[in-house]
């Protein structure tokens, strides 16, 4: 018999059930833990009285960093998993000595890294790592995946604790974040799915929301989204369930342009209608909930408050779901139509988030359009989340009000940012060097052009828009953003969402940047300046 685990069954096992960021450990490999039970990996012959004496040292070592006073659970935590990641560098790093390229390379899918410009986050799971490998798999290969399930379930249970703990001292930020570390560990760690909303339905990691979509007898069709399973063969065949009839799909299109309604589409985390098809408007639901799950992940004090991070953690609350809402025309002529009444200045814009109807307003671009319409999706529902968040709910302060004073920059910057989102088949990439606006900023500065940052961060909303070289702004609001989202390894990556908070509640002030940097206008422009000359210079100049 062939060994199903080395065709084409063993790919697809890897790709549909490998861990986030998952350690491997294979036969001849040993696991000596020193420090937080990941210690320092070594690679040798061993015996299995040697494995078992491994095994026997990896439960009963005792973190290091958790018997220090000084350090909050939340710097435990990061200390943890740095150490983890780095155990997980050299054994992709030694499978890929020891000719296990698959493993290495799957392995290496779901690594989460962060550098000096960009991140990249691996994707949660939808697949449950099964219990164990086929019958036929070979002993290297069983001990490879024990090892591979012991190690991190051991690494994601101390995470575990030490978000106990900061459930403990009401730290719900804290208790989120680390619960994240978690789910990078082990993403089937069951307590830390389900404060983010999921559940193990048949092998399948799904949300409440979809859980309760199959219990009303509906399935996710690839083109036309939640649908009763009994819909699934006539759509199939061109027809389409209007208004209590069947009809072909002609009929549907010729109705939804007299009645101008549009097809709507519900997801998990918005209510979308689309008046080019079904079909584009289940492919932005997706790309939307993708977007959703990244944003979450990075703003966790924006997504739920403190209080009500410890209320999912301790299973008193189940999150709350809130549709936003958008609406995707045909051209432009149409999205001028449909605001023309509502907005004087419509004209000069290529769609936005219109904060009084809570709503995003957007247009397929033609073909002399030089915008990228994802880019312009990720934009405008940075600012749909952030304005309809928790603490934006809760505070109600309007659009128009935010950065009265001072530093409207930084609304603008995180959505520039943002929009930088690329989704690739195993995870995602945000941030990097090569976008026009973050190329367009380092150039300002290699040519002095650049405003200094108490310039920059003095501006409110309305001197902000009516700037004379408004572009300019934009490009060093990426460029500053970056900045702070990035360097050394986002050192002020939680001053900068600290920043945001200010802004968002009503309570900053001029100098709020320096408050919460702890350094001044002009160190901060000395360290930007330096940060972006060190960024590859990737303008094409020819011609």
């Amino acid at each position: 018999m062939t060994n199903p685990y080395s065709s084409h069954s063993r790919r697809e096992f890897l790709s549909l059930s490998l861990t986030g960021s998952a350690l491997l450990s294979v036969l001849g490999l040993s696991f000596n833990p020193v420090k937080a039970s990941l210690g320092t990996i070594t690679f040798r012959n061993h015996t299995d009285a040697e494995k078992s004496s491994d095994h026997k040292e990896t439960e009963s070592a005792t973190p290091t960093e958790t018997d220090s006073p000084e350090d909050s659970p939340i710097e435990t935590a990061r200390s943890i998993f740095q150490e983890f990641q780095t155990r997980l560098r050299k054994m992709i790093d030694k499978c890929g000595e020891l000719g296990m390229s698959l493993e290495s390379s799957v392995t290496e899918r779901y690594f989460y890294r962060e550098t000096e410009y960009e991140y990249f986050i691996p994707p949660l799971p939808k697949n449950a790592l099964p219990e164990e490998l086929p019958n036929d798999a070979t002993a290297e290969q069983k001990s490879w995946f024990n090892a591979l399930k012991r190690i991190t379930g051991d690494c994601s249970a101390q995470l575990y604790q030490l978000a106990k703990k900061a459930a403990d001292q009401n730290q719900g930020f804290d208790v989120a974040q680390i619960l994240l570390l978690v789910l990078r560990v082990n993403p089937d760690h069951t307590e830390a799915r389900r404060v983010f909303g999921y559940r193990l339905k048949s092998g399948k990691w799904r949300t409440l929301w979809e859980i309760n979509q199959l219990e009303k007898g509906n399935v996710e069709h690839p083109e036309f989204g939640w649908l009763p399973q009994s819909y699934v063969e006539k759509y199939e065949a061109g027809k389409r369930y209007y208004r209590g009839r069947w009809v072909d799909t002609a009929v549907e299109k010729e109705k939804m342009q007299e009645t101008g309604s549009g097809w709507k589409i519900e997801t998990e985390h918005y209510s979308i209608v689309s008046h080019n098809s079904l079909e584009e408007g289940v492919l932005k639901g997706r790309l939307l909930e993708s977007y959703y799950r990244i944003w979450e992940q990075f703003f966790l004090s924006f997504a739920a408050s403190d209080r009500q991070w410890i209320a999912l953690f301790r299973g008193e609350k189940n999150a709350t779901l809130r549709r936003h809402k958008v609406f995707f025309y045909k051209n432009r002529e149409a999205y001028l139509e449909e605001l023309k009444n509502f907005d004087h200045n419509v004209g000069y814009s290529t769609g936005g988030y219109f904060p009084e109807m809570e709503s995003i307003f957007l247009y397929t671009p033609s073909e002399n359009d030089d915008w990228n319409p994802d880019e312009m999706l990720f934009h405008e529902a940075t600012h749909q989340l952030f304005q309809e968040g928790t603490l934006a709910r809760s505070i109600k302060i309007p659009y128009s009000r935010l950065a009265s004073k001072a530093n409207f920059w930084a609304l603008e910057g995180i959505c520039t940012y943002m929009e930088t989102i690329k989704m690739l088949n195993n995870g995602f990439l945000i941030g990097g060097t090569d976008s026009q606006r973050f190329q367009t900023a380092r150039l300002r500065v290699v040519k002095s052009a650049t405003l200094p940052l108490a310039e920059l961060a003095g501006m409110n909303m309305r001197t902000f828009q009516t700037y004379k070289e408004i572009a300019a702004l934009y490009t060093q609001a990426n460029g500053w953003t970056t900045f702070f989202m990035h360097h050394e390894n986002g050192k002020y990556k939680q001053a900068f969402i600290d920043y945001l908070h200010l802004i968002y509640a009503g309570k900053d002030r001029p100098q709020s940047l320096e408050d919460v940097t702890g350094k001044t206008f002009l160190e901060l422009d000395d360290e930007y300046r330096s940060y972006m000359l060190k960024a590859p210079d990737l303008i094409d100049r020819k011609g």
